[in-house]
């Protein structure tokens, strides 16, 4: 999962709140091909762990989003453990 913003401010702050809120890790990168653009990447694990929760039976969400969410939420094929995720 990534998330991309042209402004480091807001990557920064994104990155610690889904830190202490979701207990997991990402990785910050800087893209500089078509000028800067912040990008905040997490890995398998993680994005499960971040999209279950925001996903949730209910969530308002766009139908192609949240199928895409729950593909990933449902697959565990190799998922056995994550230096991401704290448990």
């Amino acid at each position: 999962m990534r998330i991309y913003s042209g402004s480091k401010e807001f990557i920064e702050w994104l990155d610690k709140a889904i830190e202490s809120l979701y207990s997991v890790k990402g990785g910050l990168h800087i893209n500089n091909k078509k000028g800067v653009l912040y990008v905040l990447k997490y890995g398998k694990m993680a994005a499960r762990e971040i999209l279950k929760k925001c996903y949730h039976d209910g969530a308002f969400s766009l139908e192609r989003k949240a199928k895409l969410a729950n593909s990933c939420v449902n697959s565990y094929k190799g998922w056995s453990r994550s230096k991401t995720v704290f448990t």
